[in-house]
């Protein structure tokens, strides 16, 4: 997959609406919480962040 205008990815997105997404994330991370480091947690939570233009599709530059 290449790096591109985010709304490219429209198609990817599993979510209705943005209340549907949060909904998601909250729910896996009342399961997995534990599972995650410090610093993995806050990242994820970033990750998240980004993917709210299209819902659930994050597509961050890593430089």
């Amino acid at each position: 997959m290449q790096q591109s205008n985010i709304t490219t990815f429209q198609s990817l997105s599993q979510f209705s609406s943005l209340k549907d997404f949060n909904n998601n994330i909250e729910a896996f991370l009342s399961i997995h919480k534990k599972d995650f480091t410090t610093s993995e947690l806050h990242c994820f939570k970033a990750l998240s962040r980004f993917a709210v233009k299209v819902l659930g599709v994050s597509n961050i530059s890593h430089q």
